[in-house]
């Protein structure tokens, strides 16, 4: 069931509004998981495919911990006049087969979006990678010695493979610098992307690139800089994908999700403000699901 509201949230002057309460509007939407993350109802593609991606950073294993009876609630802000508008995710909650998880949007004093439990304590850092696929994909071969499946011979495999349909949206899983865009031997269409003094991430075998990704570009975590498919030495779609760490190559998959973040406490005080109207608005809401 959808709801509306109004949407704001902040009325005691630390933090004014921009949008109007004409303009905008708050939904919150609570969905049982039938079989799949996207059987929730109500919410559009890029909103679900954007809490993927904030859930991942928390550890979330969507091939294995979502299942059937898992819920998922979402109170978002959408936009009234412009139907394109990015739906802001204000609060999410998921219960899957192993944990519950309760995130809040805030955003900070130096204009940093991010998502926090409850504390103000977030997962998420500079250092945390998330996948370069959503949706529908396989490891077909991990990081290490394998038997080539095209030449035979037994050599080290540099990155990990994801076989996935041919056009898959690949995203870059940090945010970093463009630094090689183009053809690259047995690599195909490739794009290596420069994260940090010590990371860089490596995508291969691409069939195209994103229009809007150049030499020099920089881009967001989670961005589509790409799409799969099976050019170079490849034997059929799929991502060949390569961590480089200070120079070497690392198992991609073996990459730590990063160190808590708490928010200072000159912060703290605001979020835990904005938690208690969320809370309000989702306890309210609550009551009246029940009551129908």
């Amino acid at each position: 069931m959808t709801l509306t509201h109004s949407p704001v949230l902040f009325q005691d002057g630390i933090r004014k509004k921009k949008s109007t309460e004409s303009d905008r509007k708050l939904l919150f939407i609570s969905s049982d998981i039938k079989s799949s993350f996207f059987d929730a109802e109500g919410l559009a593609p890029d909103t679900i495919m954007r809490l993927i991606g904030i859930y991942k950073d928390y550890g979330v294993d969507f091939k294995k911990d979502i299942v059937p009876k898992g819920k998922l609630e979402v109170l978002f802000e959408k936009s009234l006049g412009n139907q394109k508008a990015e739906e802001k995710i204000l609060y999410t909650s998921l219960t899957t087969s192993n944990k519950a998880i309760s995130l809040y949007y805030y955003e900070s004093q130096n204009s940093k979006e991010e998502y926090f439990n409850k504390e103000g304590v977030s997962l998420k850092s500079s250092e945390i990678f998330v996948s370069p696929l959503n949706g529908d994909f396989r490891i077909s071969s991990n990081f290490g010695n394998r038997k080539h499946p095209i030449h035979g011979k037994i050599a080290f495999h540099k990155g990990v493979d994801y076989a996935a349909k041919l056009g898959t949206p690949i995203h870059a899983t940090a945010e970093g610098v463009i630094e090689y865009i183009g053809k690259n031997g047995g690599y195909g269409n490739y794009i290596k992307i420069k994260h940090n003094n010590k990371y860089s991430t490596c995508y291969a075998h691409i069939s195209k690139f994103s229009s809007d990704v150049k030499l020099g570009s920089k881009v967001k975590q989670g961005q589509i800089i790409a799409y799969v498919g099976s050019t170079g030495v490849a034997t059929g779609p799929h991502l060949h994908y390569e961590v480089i760490y200070n120079g070497k190559h690392i198992d991609p998959l073996t990459i730590a999700h990063g160190n808590e973040i708490k928010l200072p406490d000159c912060e703290l005080r605001e979020f835990k403000l904005f938690v208690s109207k969320v809370d309000e608005i989702i306890s309210r809401e609550g009551a009246s699901e029940k009551a129908i």
